[in-house]
């Protein structure tokens, strides 16, 4: 699909995975995983080896594994995985132009070696759709076993550093993680509350239009981790206490 014509429905899906995230962080696990659900449904799946479609499958399936739909949910996690598999072809093959925003150095960086130019910012795309992936695979993981298994050990590693090198150290998704083991209630919808503060700021400042590249990350900021949803009692307890 052209890029400009399919902005409107990119602009709609993100203020509806932002209304999950808003959702989460008040203990409406369900009104959350409905909204994820139906993001999906703005945008469809005719943009398969776009990140925004690959995001959108990925939430949708934690929509659907909050909601006890498990078949569904594990349909939506192989489409996801098969989808980002499609975008890292493309992030290998595509040519990359110079961002209006790129610095001085940027720019003197490609006028003498383009080569190195074009490995530096492919290499942070790269990193991006790892993130994104690794993001889908454990989800997919955490919805098949509620207990910590070697194999879910494992992924966690990896998505650890999978999100270091895209976001850092700081990224709300590491804080997530960090936060599993203590289970759900205050201390989560305290993150959830940062989490849809961050991506409303990601949402307001995608301004069309996008291309391939922007789209890619804004999109997996967007991405929804697969944890234990706060309960209401707990959030509203929280907040009574500030």
């Amino acid at each position: 699909m052209d890029p400009v014509k399919c902005e409107p429905l990119t602009q709609i899906w993100a203020g509806a995975t932002l209304d999950g995230f808003r959702f989460m962080a008040t203990g409406e696990s369900e009104s959350a995983a409905r909204s994820w659900v139906d993001a999906f449904g703005l945008i469809g799946e005719h943009r398969h080896g776009d990140a925004v479609a690959a995001v959108a499958l990925s939430n949708t399936a934690v929509g659907n594994a909050l909601l006890d739909r498990a078949p569904d949910a594990r349909a939506d996690f192989q489409a996801s995985e098969d989808c980002w598999h499609a975008v890292a072809e493309t992030v290998e093959m595509r040519e990359l132009p110079i961002a209006p925003t790129s610095s001085s150095f940027h720019f003197r960086l490609a006028a003498r070696d383009p080569d190195a130019f074009t490995r530096m910012r492919r290499k942070r795309y790269v990193q991006l759709c790892q993130a994104g992936r690794e993001i889908a695979r454990f989800n997919s993981l955490q919805a098949r076993s509620a207990r910590s298994t070697p194999e879910l050990a494992a992924r966690r590693k990896t998505l650890r550093h999978s999100l270091t090198q895209a976001f850092g150290a700081s990224c709300a998704e590491l804080a997530f993680l960090s936060a599993r083991d203590e289970g759900a209630g205050a201390a989560h919808a305290s993150l959830y509350e940062s989490k849809a503060k961050a991506v409303s700021r990601i949402v307001e400042a995608a301004k069309p239009p996008l291309d391939f590249w922007a789209r890619l990350d804004c999109a997996v900021r967007l991405a929804a981790l697969l944890m234990p949803p706060p309960r209401a009692a707990n959030v509203s307890a929280s907040r009574a206490a500030r």
